[in-house]
């Protein structure tokens, strides 16, 4: 799972969506962990059937949401004209004043918003009627090819996970801390173990223990203010081996034999 497009998801879907999108994510935490408690063929089958529902409503959410877009007028007449449609552009504008042409509340039109305008208000350039069967067998393989790439780019993070490339955000923020509280501790034990020592060691007053303790306690808290602050760290990429197979291909491969 992309938890990252998952959080982006979110941002803009609607209630409903939301709880349904949240419903299968957690669906297939559960299965994950199931898997990993007790790794039986009927667990892994579970868990595919739970990633593949939250993969494809993800899909299509995304696609809903993330759809490419045309930043104006000029760009939906050189994509409709490419596309081989009839149109000039005092037309679209015409059209945008009308309302038959409707952009999004940022002034960009969906590819789709400006397809759908096409097939009903423009004529093709060679003169073809526009079949409602074709419009809709084009869709759908926008559709599909949109959820390739979506699953493409799921399958990729997922393989660089397993590399190693990334790190989940909450255990190296937890590894941070608690090596800092670790290190707290050392560097207050020795201030209050060994201020005694150190006093002996060059000669001082004894009496002046305390002073010295509250000297060195300070000290560390800026070091540990310094160990807070935040900074730009340079990670290193280690050369990515061979990309994991996708299980499902395994399947599609046993299904062609």
């Amino acid at each position: 799972m992309d938890k990252v497009r998952f959080d982006q998801i979110l941002e803009r879907c609607n209630d409903q969506e939301k709880i349904t999108l949240t419903v299968l994510y957690n669906a297939v935490g559960k299965a994950l962990k199931q898997v990993n408690a007790n790794n039986t063929g009927a667990s892994i089958n579970d868990w595919r059937k739970a990633e593949s529902a939250y993969e494809d409503t993800g899909a299509k959410l995304w696609a809903k949401y993330f759809e490419p877009t045309l930043p104006n007028i000029l760009a939906v007449v050189d994509y409709l004209t490419r596309a081989g449609w009839k149109v000039a552009k005092s037309t679209c504008y015409n059209h945008k004043k009308s309302g038959l042409l409707r952009p999004e509340n940022d002034g960009a039109f969906k590819i789709s918003t400006v397809e759908k305008y096409a097939s009903e208000h423009l004529t093709r350039i060679d003169g073809r009627p526009e079949d409602g069967a074709e419009r809709l067998a084009e869709d759908k393989q926008r559709a599909e090819t949109r959820k390739a790439k979506a699953q493409a780019e799921h399958w990729e993070l997922k393989t660089k996970i397993a590399q190693g490339l990334y790190v989940p955000k909450d255990a190296f923020e937890r590894e941070l801390a608690q090596r800092a509280i670790v290190f707290k501790a050392d560097a207050e034990a020795f201030c209050r173990g060994q201020a005694g020592i150190i006093i002996a060691m060059t000669g001082g007053d004894k009496d002046k223990t305390p002073d010295l303790i509250e000297y060195m306690l300070a000290a560390v808290a800026g070091w540990l203010n310094r160990y807070a602050a935040d900074r730009e760290f340079t990670i290193p990429v280690q050369v990515p081996g061979p990309a994991l197979a996708d299980p499902d291909d395994d399947q599609d491969e046993a299904a062609d034999d």
